[in-house]
């Protein structure tokens, strides 16, 4: 629990099969960070969103967050990130065998609710968010990724239009500590 990076290495060690070059350890202690906000930028495949699938699989099984959102350019692109945790609470014998069973009351396409009562959403860029809750949390941890496509940022207004949807729909709809990571 203590070293998060050791965590990725033990439970999800499929999924780095080759030695993970150093901004991967920079990659998770930023995740894990104390700050609200938090960007990371690097190139394509250089496993930014894998990395998140993990950290947001613990923020789960460590029951540190109520209500994890992660938003992608449409709720199905943000569901792809839902279905590569799923996947690993159900079928992971390490996590299955230190936490338990994970499947709990809610298990779809674009929502989980596991057995510790942690829910898990999927939503897309410019969807509603008004009111978002899980039970008495607002989202409070929100994983941003790969939100923009070729369309929301051809134009001017595209931009214009995405960064108003960020700062006036998606901030004041999280919990007022909530952390943003994108």
């Amino acid at each position: 629990h203590r070293d998060r990076w050791a965590a990725h290495q033990f439970l999800f060690p499929h999924r780095h099969r080759k030695p993970s070059p150093p901004f991967h350890r920079e990659i998770v202690a930023d995740f894990w960070s104390r700050l609200r906000f938090s960007m990371i930028l690097a190139y394509r495949g250089s496993a930014k969103s894998t990395l998140g699938e993990e950290d947001m699989s613990l923020a789960a099984l460590y029951r540190e967050h109520h209500n994890i959102v992660i938003i992608g350019a449409s709720e199905g692109r943000a569901a792809e990130r839902i279905a590569a945790i799923a996947f690993e609470l159900t079928t992971n014998q390490r996590i299955l065998g230190l936490f338990g069973e994970q499947k709990g009351s809610t298990w779809t396409q674009t929502k989980l609710v596991t057995t510790g009562n942690i829910c898990l959403q999927a939503v897309g860029r410019d969807q509603d968010l008004r009111g978002i809750k899980y039970l008495d949390w607002r989202p409070d941890l929100v994983f941003v990724d790969d939100f923009e496509d070729k369309d929301s940022v051809q134009t001017p207004e595209g931009r214009t239009k995405t960064l108003r949807w960020f700062l006036s729909e998606l901030l004041p709809a999280c919990d007022p500590n909530a952390k943003i990571r994108i």
